[in-house]
């Protein structure tokens, strides 16, 4: 079998906190294995929030914050408005 290749869905469309989340990933120019280690969580964890089809939990993304050193709120703030539209 060869190697599967996902499709990512513009970042747009995925939600606050999960777009948030992969920034600040994208900024520690970490590899998604050793990103996962750092926050505890599994590599299809990460991939599942880049394709759109699940997002990371308050609990995961309370410790992406404390990872980062950041408000939580910095990383949620935005959801409140998405749910709005």
């Amino acid at each position: 079998m060869g190697k599967q290749t996902w499709t990512y869905p513009p970042e747009e469309d995925l939600l606050p906190h999960t777009r948030n989340i992969l920034r600040l990933w994208r900024q520690t120019g970490l590899t998604a294995s050793e990103y996962c280690a750092a926050i505890g969580v599994e590599r299809n964890s990460l991939r599942a929030w880049r394709i759109g089809r699940q997002a990371p939990s308050l609990a995961t993304t309370a410790r992406v914050a404390l990872y980062h050193q950041v408000a939580i709120g910095s990383l949620v703030d935005d959801l409140l408005a998405y749910k709005e539209k």
